[in-house]
């Protein structure tokens, strides 16, 4: 089984790859899209907004985020390293109390 911090660290990734294909397409429908694909692009968009808000708050991150604290928290990590990473979870933590 992965550590909290790995399993924390895929699931941010797969955020990130999510926000990162509506930012190339926020980017497309800005300077190539042909005015036509408004209707479609802005469903697309809204349907990885969902996905990547859905995939944020989840239970699971949740879970994985509380993991990742405990080892933090514990001492697992090189103490360079845990500046870093407590600085990441009480960031992560904050942003999911607002939404």
């Amino acid at each position: 089984m992965s550590s909290g911090l790995e399993s924390l660290k895929s699931r941010l990734a797969k955020v990130n790859a999510l926000n990162s294909a509506i930012a190339l397409m926020d980017w497309d429908q800005q300077c190539l899209m042909p005015s036509g694909g408004a209707d479609a692009r802005g469903e697309h968009v809204g349907i990885l907004s969902g996905m990547a808000h859905e995939m944020f708050v989840s239970e699971e991150t949740q879970r994985a985020l509380e993991n990742a604290e405990k080892e933090v928290i514990g001492g697992m990590m090189m103490i360079r390293r845990w500046c870093g990473w407590c600085a990441v979870t009480w960031i992560l933590r904050r942003n999911c109390r607002r939404r």
